[in-house]
């Protein structure tokens, strides 16, 4: 597995939801071959909200939450796999992909 650095940025340029339903807050790996798959992270607070009512003085992170991270982790997939696959799928197209990922999330535009 590669490993990457994709922040929030890039990901809100892969997936529709936002904050606070964003679920997914960096891409951390990246592989091809011999199956598609990603690393993805959340970074969940001892302060969110979601523990304040799930349950009183036994936080427990809900589980359709869990559920809706997994699934924007494999939407974040389907469209890496879909770009790289129009790219020609190669490992200098993927790291090109990343680049340009990278850059968008330091602000640059795509013009």
């Amino acid at each position: 597995m590669r490993s990457l650095g994709l922040g929030s940025a890039v990901v809100q340029l892969l997936v529709a939801q936002r904050p606070p339903f964003l679920m997914v807050d960096r891409i951390v790996g990246l592989s091809l071959a011999p199956e598609p798959s990603l690393r993805a992270c959340r970074f969940i607070s001892a302060n969110d909200p979601v523990f304040q009512g799930h349950f009183p003085n036994l936080s427990i992170y809900p589980g359709a939450l869990v559920v809706e991270g997994l699934a924007q982790s494999c939407a974040c997939l389907s469209v890496l796999h879909q770009l790289l696959a129009e790219q020609g799928g190669d490992e200098e197209a993927l790291a090109a992909l990343i680049s340009e990922l990278t850059n968008l999330e330091r602000g640059a535009t795509l013009d």
